[in-house]
């Protein structure tokens, strides 16, 4: 199914319709979960010399967290098959894999699906005759 057409059950017998707002932000924590999981397996060591970001950049330093890109490798990393959106992977930057955008173009004050976008490939799936102007 679609994310947008995804339902959970809450109740038995009645079900509840998740946004795709709420989808995403549980993919997210998934991710960032699964990163830290990688992250832990391959250094074994979570302890950071304590800094306070607040108060460096205020005095015009900035402190890194000496583990970050290590880290930020692990995120880029994760390869989840089972997220509420689809299977999430990113490339070697950082960008995510396999992911397709809805155009969308406001017809009688509503939005409406007329093509897609892939991110990796760049390609646009766009019917001509889908674009309405609305001249009023």
């Amino acid at each position: 199914k679609q994310w947008y057409q995804r339902r959970v059950p809450i109740t038995p017998g009645k079900r509840f319709n998740l946004g795709g707002y709420v989808l995403t932000l549980y993919d997210t924590i998934k991710v960032f979960a699964d990163g830290l999981n990688l992250y832990y397996q391959e250094n074994q060591n979570m302890e950071s010399k304590e800094f306070y970001c607040h108060q460096n950049i205020l005095n015009g330093e900035y402190q890194y967290w000496e583990n970050g890109y290590k880290f930020l490798g692990a995120l880029k990393r994760v390869d989840l098959d089972t997220g509420m959106t689809g299977h999430i992977q990113f490339d070697k930057m950082g960008w995510p894999r396999n992911v397709v955008y809805d155009v969308l173009n406001i017809q009688n004050q509503n939005f409406v699906r007329i093509g897609t976008w892939k991110l990796v490939s760049n390609e646009l799936k766009l019917p001509y005759k889908a674009i309405y102007f609305d001249h009023s």
